[in-house]
């Protein structure tokens, strides 16, 4: 992702039980039953990379720069001899602040 290739980070996914979710809390333990930053299937997860990849997504503002902080929890499973992302949650360390763009966070 650091190297902006998204495709081949999603293919890293297994399509079946993608669950991708920021929640808005780090004590959340559903996303079905609470609110969410993001809460993203394996099809609105190909959609983000395709937003990211169109460009359409970039947002400058003179001055500004914007930084999140948090940690991410992967959940794998071993397929072909290799690794296989089922689910990617992420806390963000402030995530009780207003995020304006969110469509970019993956």
């Amino acid at each position: 992702m650091d190297e902006h290739r998204y495709q081949e980070w999603l293919t890293l996914w297994e399509s079946s039980d993608t669950l991708y979710w920021v929640p808005c809390n780090d004590d959340d333990i559903d996303p079905r039953r609470q609110v969410s930053i993001i809460y993203d299937d394996h099809d609105r997860l190909v959609q983000r990379v395709e937003r990211l990849l169109s460009g359409t997504v970039l947002a400058l503002q003179p001055g500004r720069q914007e930084l999140w902080a948090g940690q991410a929890l992967h959940r794998l499973r071993m397929r072909d001899g290799t690794h296989r992302i089922l689910s990617k949650k992420v806390l963000l360390n402030n995530s009780d602040q207003e995020i304006p763009l969110v469509q970019f966070l993956i």
